[in-house]
């Protein structure tokens, strides 16, 4: 137990100092310092308890409707068999869409 809290307070660290190190070689509004972020953190943590509150009941509900549909067009597939040559294009243009979608945001 002690050797792995060692181990990932070293790995903290590590990557605090290369978050550091790399904060000086860009723009401060495109790569703030760990020690700017955790200031921030430390000053506004009600406003940041609070996101965190609304955050995490978007993203479970997120999930649970995106599991339902999931389940929906997976039954209706089984059932109707005719289905599945209807819907699969738009699967694979979702698919697509979402991995273009994750690239372009890193374009800028």
């Amino acid at each position: 137990m002690r050797k792995e809290l060692l181990n990932w307070l070293i790995g903290f660290l590590v990557v605090a100092l290369l978050w550091q190190i790399c904060s000086l070689l860009f723009n401060p509004t495109h790569l703030p310092s760990p020690i700017t972020v955790f200031k921030s953190i430390y000053i506004n943590i009600d406003l940041h308890l609070k996101n965190l509150g609304q955050t995490a009941i978007e993203a479970t509900l997120g999930i649970i409707i995106s599991a339902l549909i999931s389940v929906l067009i997976i039954l209706l597939i089984g059932t109707f068999p005719k289905i599945e040559s209807i819907i699969y294009p738009f699967i694979i243009l979702i698919k697509s869409m979402l991995v273009t979608l994750y690239l372009y945001q890193f374009s800028f």
